[in-house]
């Protein structure tokens, strides 16, 4: 194994823990924290490596939401809120950035029980 997928693994490890018991995602502070490490040297480490904390996050908290979407039926704004975002809206932002639809459209593309309503349903 290498550092960097060492590294990462560890970050995941600690994320998911963190999590669990938390129910927030932790700050990259906490991480550095919890693998004992320097959050300058964390930070450093994972620059030279091609990446940094807020790229790891965001891949978990995408895995995390896709499965969120597909696995519960809980409502959008309730997903949000789990993943730490304040507004529904802010969900829906980096939701599209991180894969290229809203919420809304990788539900209903990838679940044959949803779906979403029409605008003249509304």
């Amino acid at each position: 194994m290498t550092l960097e997928s060492t590294l990462i693994d560890q970050i995941n490890e600690r994320i998911g823990i963190f999590y669990q018991e938390r129910r927030r995602f932790p700050q990259h502070d906490e991480i550095a924290e919890a693998i004992d490490v320097n959050p300058r040297t964390l930070r450093r480490h994972l620059r030279s490596i091609g990446t940094s904390y807020r790229k790891i996050l965001d891949k978990r908290r995408i895995r995390f939401a896709k499965k969120m979407l597909l696995s519960t039926e809980s409502r959008i704004e309730e997903i949000a809120s789990q993943m730490g975002f304040i507004s529904i809206g802010g969900f829906i932002k980096a939701f599209k950035r991180w894969t290229g639809i809203t919420p809304y459209q990788y539900r209903y593309n990838n679940s044959s029980g949803w779906h979403i309503p029409s605008a003249s349903a509304a």
